[in-house]
């Protein structure tokens, strides 16, 4: 795992916890914030968190735990392609 996918994996980790604070606020409040896209972009998996409206307690914290480690995963994948192409040693400098 080189750099760039640890820095992926946090950046994934803190982009999921901002999501989730935003959408207990948001059914905290009853209110639509108007940035769904936004956090879909940042966050793909949160489309998961529809399931959780229903949900009972301890099936909410599991789903936003997944969310949270699919987010992750995500972010680290991307990071490390991007590191691979874009990095020292990458494939732009063998070119």
């Amino acid at each position: 795992m080189n750099k760039a996918s640890k820095v992926g994996i946090c950046i994934g980790f803190i982009l999921a916890g901002l999501v989730l604070m935003d959408s207990v606020s948001v059914t905290a409040h009853n209110y639509a914030p108007g940035s769904d896209w936004l956090i879909l972009i940042a966050c793909p998996p949160a489309i998961c968190l529809m399931a959780t409206e229903t949900a009972s307690l301890p099936v909410t914290v599991l789903i936003c735990l997944i969310v949270s480690l699919m987010n992750a995963v995500w972010y680290a994948l991307l990071f490390g392609v991007i590191g691979k192409v874009f990095g020292e040693g990458g494939y732009l400098d063998k070119m």
